[in-house]
């Protein structure tokens, strides 16, 4: 199984990305935006940053996750190589909850690919078929 695949896409980046659990399938998400903005096998984990986030549905907490790593790359000047999800829940209101780590070091531009504005709500989908769960997103370049 492949981590995830890059779609056709008009003007943007599509992609699906796949894991057994929902969990990998969102490390896996991570990972396509990660791998699209910078070379990640030249990055090393020196800085770690929290994440948490909440949404009423699976395709919003993917993006809400994916813009919150973002949105703190940018502002710290980092290039993320992977994310770790702690935990992934529903509470009793139907809640959904992600928590995770982000692991990267500072940008340099000799690792930069293509710089991602935001990750959009527009085709986001999230789904189980058999036993494999599918994160499909558009990344807005």
């Amino acid at each position: 199984m492949e981590k995830f695949v890059f779609l056709n896409h008009v003007a943007d980046v599509l992609f699906v990305a796949q894991g057994f659990t929902l969990e990998e399938a969102m490390q896996n998400a991570a990972l396509a935006m990660f791998e699209t903005i910078a070379d990640t096998s030249k990055i090393k984990p020196k800085y770690k940053f929290e994440i948490e986030e909440r949404a009423d549905n699976l395709e919003e907490l993917a993006v809400y996750a994916l813009s919150t790593m973002l949105s703190i790359a940018e502002a710290k000047e980092m290039h993320f190589k992977k994310f770790e999800v702690k935990s992934l829940k529903k509470d009793e209101k139907g809640v959904h909850t992600i928590k995770g780590t982000a692991f990267g070091d500072e940008s340099e531009s000799e690792n930069g690919r293509t710089v991602v504005k935001a990750v959009a709500m527009a085709e986001a989908k999230v789904w189980k078929d058999n036993k494999i769960w599918k994160i499909q997103l558009i990344l807005d370049i």
